[in-house]
């Protein structure tokens, strides 16, 4: 656990999410490691720096993020591109478009089952960045930090 106190001098540059992945990776003792984080903490340069095989959902305006220049227009169409670093990053469009970057994963696909708006089942290819159980665990993470209303004011 690393408890925020505010902006900190010296010590590692970047983002604010870079700077806690970095101070928390410090203390990881183990070598078969695999890290996933939000899109908070994810950013190329981080990909690109850390020691560790690491896998995060990502923003297409964050900086270095490589630009897809075609538009994905039905349900399971997926986008690959890397950086001259050898980060990929991955485009899919489900629901709504997911961007990840991966610097542990190739330009594979995985068959996944999805639920259509119907009710039915259908499956898709998808790539096997987005498609893990560890990406899903962050997932439900987030899912049920929002069920739970934390910040809540009382006289």
């Amino acid at each position: 656990m690393n408890i925020y106190s505010g902006n900190e001098t010296g010590g590692v540059q970047g983002t604010l999410g870079e700077r806690v992945v970095s101070k928390l990776t410090e203390t990881i003792r183990g070598k078969d490691v695999m890290l996933a984080f939000d899109r908070f903490f994810t950013s190329v340069h981080l990909m690109e720096t850390l020691k560790f095989p690491a896998v995060g959902t990502c923003i297409k305006t964050r900086k270095d993020v490589p630009n897809f220049t075609t538009k994905l227009s039905k349900r399971g169409e997926a986008e690959f591109l890397v950086t001259k670093n050898g980060t990929m990053c991955a485009r899919w469009l489900d629901s709504k478009e997911v961007m990840m970057l991966s610097n542990c994963h190739e330009a594979k696909y995985a068959k996944v089952n999805r639920t259509m708006r119907d009710g039915s089942k259908e499956e898709f290819e998808c790539p096997v960045a987005i498609y893990n159980k560890i990406m899903g665990g962050v997932d439900l993470s987030d899912q049920m930090a929002n069920v739970y209303e934390l910040d809540r004011k009382s006289w």
